[in-house]
């Protein structure tokens, strides 16, 4: 789940960033029709910014939980069945 998200928010920046330093800004003095969805990737930017910090604390997160619920998984997994 962590190198999802991980992925995914990586993934994300990279796409919005490449648009909004090199498309966008030709499209936008060459062509001005499609100003309204230039517009919105501000949006996106600002939003982009608040997934990131929620990404960084999903990553502490799953770093404590995942080994934590790992060994009890692995413990109950080990353990005789109860009657």
């Amino acid at each position: 789940m962590r190198t999802h998200c991980l992925s995914f928010c990586t993934a994300l920046r990279r796409h919005h960033v490449g648009e909004d330093s090199t498309v966008f800004p030709s499209l936008a003095e060459q062509f001005p029709a499609p100003a309204p969805v230039l517009a919105q990737h501000q949006t996106a930017a600002r939003l982009r910014t608040k997934l990131e910090r929620l990404a960084g604390e999903l990553e502490a997160h799953f770093a404590l939980e995942e080994p934590a619920v790992v060994t009890a998984l692995n413990a109950t997994a080990a353990a005789p069945p109860t009657a």
